[in-house]
């Protein structure tokens, strides 16, 4: 028996999510999400009202901390919050090397894991990007396989009259999972289209931010000479003053002198 991490239910342990550690209900109501950052799938549960439904746990404390996240050097995913590589490169790096060619996309970005894990995807060597499509398609045709399986179920049992109410009642459910697939797959579509559009508006006020910065230093710096200029031919001027000032003065004593001498030497007899 284990505990649901979301409805904390004691439930068999069959029944729990090895990777998320919540029971198959709260699953199909509340499907995973892929952050828009990492690309990491996560579930959003009831007491997440408050959380931003569009980033994973780590990648929202990440961008709490040190904001908007630059493009990784190695995966080219928008997730280095610190330095020119996201957390998950550094620390693949540290514990399997130098990233490798991916053997879907031809990018030098992916890493040779164990034997075990890389069973997982069918013993290739992928990107985490290709990973995560490849998961995606081994999803899509295990439930397209169970879908058939429960399709021909149905038809062998259709030949009885006592199970056509099951048969029918089997029949919508599938409906309801077609109809619920395609609901959840059209809302995913509209918050990535509605994240792009704030990521790319976002950008644009970043630009104008910085552009306006700019202007700022500029009118500054022009400021700063014009008042030096300013100063400087303050100085100037009343170096220029001073000196006529004294050049006047020295004038009027040298004219005073003048002016006594021609008065002694009318004085005398």
């Amino acid at each position: 028996m284990s505990q649901c991490r979301n409805c904390r239910k004691i439930v068999p342990r069959s029944r729990v999510s090895s990777a998320s550690s919540i029971c198959k209900s709260c699953r199909r109501e509340f499907p995973p999400l892929s952050c828009v950052y990492c690309r990491t799938e996560f579930h959003t549960f009831t007491n997440d009202v408050d959380r931003d439904a569009a980033l994973c746990l780590d990648c929202e404390a990440y961008y709490r901390q040190y904001g908007v996240p630059s493009v990784c050097g190695c995966c080219g995913l928008q997730a280095a919050f610190q330095g020119k590589q996201c957390e998950r490169c550094s620390d693949y790096i540290q514990k399997y090397g130098r990233p490798v060619t991916c053997q879907e996309c031809k990018r030098q970005c992916a890493f040779v894991k164990s034997e075990e894990k890389r069973q997982k995807v069918d013993g290739k060597i992928l990107c985490i990007l290709c990973t995560l499509e490849f998961k995606r398609r081994k999803h899509k045709r295990e439930r397209k396989r169970r879908e058939k399986d429960v399709y021909e179920m149905n038809l062998s049992k259709q030949a009885k009259p006592s199970s056509s109410d099951e048969v029918e009642l089997q029949t919508l459910e599938l409906k309801q999972i077609e109809q619920f697939d395609f609901l959840r797959a059209t809302s995913v579509y509209q918050l990535k289209e509605e994240i792009s559009e704030l990521k790319k508006s976002l950008q644009k006020k970043n630009q104008e931010m910085l552009k306006k910065d700019k202007e700022i230093c500029e009118l500054k710096a022009r400021l700063a000479e014009q008042d030096r200029s300013h100063r400087q031919k303050v100085s100037q001027l009343h170096k220029e003053s001073k000196e006529k000032c004294d050049d006047l003065q020295a004038q009027i004593r040298s004219l005073q002198k003048q002016s006594g001498r021609k008065a002694s030497l009318s004085n005398a007899p």
